[in-house]
Parts: C-alpha cells; structure tokens; sequence
C-alpha cells in the first residue's frame, strides 16, 4: 500500500511541477553575479573582477520559452552602468525539481559618460525548492563594447560571470 501512495503522489508532484516553465506563466526574479572581465583599448589590456544585480521579468507564450526584460546594474570605483534589453531562454524539459536553460540576448545601456552595446549568452540548472519558487545557477559570457562621448572608437568588454539568482514563477497552464 506504501508503494502505491507513494507512486500517485509521485506522478502528481511531477506532473504539477511542469506547470512552473508552462505556457502563460510569468517569470520574476533575477541574479547577483561575480564576473572577470577582460578590457581591450587602444592596443592595451586589463582584468578587473565585479559583482553585478540583473533584475529581470519574462513571459512564456509557450512552454519552456520565456520572453524576458533583461536589466545589469553595475557599479565599481566611480562607474555606474545600466543595460536594458530582450533576452529569450529556453528550458528543457526536466524534472519537478531540476530544469536546465540556455539563453541568449542583447542590451543597451548607458553609463557615467559612455553608451554600451551587451551581446549574452547563458546557461544553467534551475532548481526548484518549492512548486514556483527556484534558485538557479547561471554560467554566461557577454560581450560589451563601449563608446565614449563623440568617439568612433571605444572599449571592448569580453565578460565571463557566474551567478546566482532566485525566481518566482507565477500562473501559467496547469495542464500542459
């Protein structure tokens, strides 16, 4: 009797957990990330190490892919940046508990006396701890090229982050 209790509750835990990544569900949350970034200007190079925040809010129109309002506040000795633009993800199939994602987006941005371009990519496990709450891991690299004032030619930024972000997945079909 034990294995049959624990196999309908089984099947029906699995079954609700589809519903988080589910058509008309909506994705809230975002990621506080440690980055490397190597700069590239005028023939020279640099690293420098940062922590950013990216608050971000996207919509599934289908299953698995989410439509996403992407942001990258950053902020290190004197700079500020803000980046806003599209990112679409997709989640693979998975588990009630583990789904894997992989992304990718541009952004636009300005900062203390520059103008940016962002191109991201990115990929991770979600983890659900709750039907719709899920803290995820995100490996990325972003490619940012900076111009300054009334410069033609500007700062190159190649970005290798690792973050950690928490999300809230809200609505959505339950019966996918």
């Amino acid at each position: 009797m034990k294995k049959i209790c624990f196999t309908i509750f089984l099947i029906v835990f699995v079954l609700a957990g589809f519903s988080q990544t589910g058509k008309n569900s909506w994705l809230l949350g975002g990621n506080i990330q440690f980055a490397s970034i190597s700069d590239k200007s005028n023939g020279q190079s640099s690293n420098t190490t940062i922590f950013m925040m990216n608050p971000m809010i996207g919509y599934f129109p289908v299953n698995n892919l989410a439509f996403i309002l992407n942001t990258d506040f950053v902020t290190t000795s004197g700079y500020n940046n803000l980046s806003i633009g599209p990112l679409v993800r997709y989640y693979f199939p998975g588990s009630e508990s583990v789904k894997f994602f992989t992304g990718a987006g541009i952004a636009f941005g300005s900062g203390t006396d520059s103008h940016n371009t962002t191109w991201q990519i990115q990929a991770g496990p979600t983890f659900f701890v709750g039907r719709n709450v899920a803290l995820e891991l995100n490996f990325n690299y972003q490619s940012t090229s900076y111009k300054y004032g009334e410069q033609t030619t500007g700062l190159t930024e190649g970005q290798f982050g690792i973050g950690l972000g928490f999300m809230v997945y809200l609505g959505g079909n339950k019966n996918k």
